[in-house]
């Protein structure tokens, strides 16, 4: 059967499942498919994702921005203290989502099916009502698909 024609098909549904925004990933079909779609393309930083021990912390109130690179997964770890917190991305220039792992999962680039929470939208991003328990952990992913400066902040 011709690739081409089974690749329009794909694009369109990726395309609707993308466009949806704000969402929940009790159905991991989403990141899964987002994975094996691109994901292998992009590459993580650090490379082992949140199993690897350089990976940044960002806390309550914290802001981290840096300059991320076209088709690069950047990994964070979040340790919460109870509170319900909203997540952030913007950029001045630039593309980028959020992705929320449930509490104390490890999340590697391979593997993505313990995210929770997404944030898919075209402009910033934001995840707000998140609880994490005083001192379990969430890892964040931010695809970046455009480059720019990208700042993570959580209050």
């Amino acid at each position: 059967m011709n690739l081409r024609i089974l690749s329009i098909p794909l694009f369109f549904f990726l395309l609707l499942s993308c466009a949806k925004g704000d969402s929940s990933s009790a159905d991991d079909t989403a990141s899964t498919l987002l994975y094996s779609a691109y994901g292998a393309s992009f590459t993580p930083v650090p490379l082992t994702g949140c199993s690897d021990s350089s990976v940044p912390t960002i806390f309550t109130g914290g802001t981290d921005s840096f300059s991320g690179s076209s088709y690069h997964y950047y990994f964070y770890s979040f340790t919460g203290n109870g509170a319900t917190n909203t997540f952030n991305v913007s950029f001045t220039t630039g593309e980028a989502d959020l992705w929320i792992g449930t509490e104390n999962a490890v999340l590697i680039p391979s593997d993505f099916s313990q995210v929770e929470f997404r944030s898919e939208n075209i402009g910033a991003e934001s995840y707000s009502g998140v609880t994490t328990t005083n001192g379990s952990t969430r890892c964040l992913v931010i695809p970046v698909t455009d480059s720019g400066t990208i700042t993570l902040s959580v209050q």
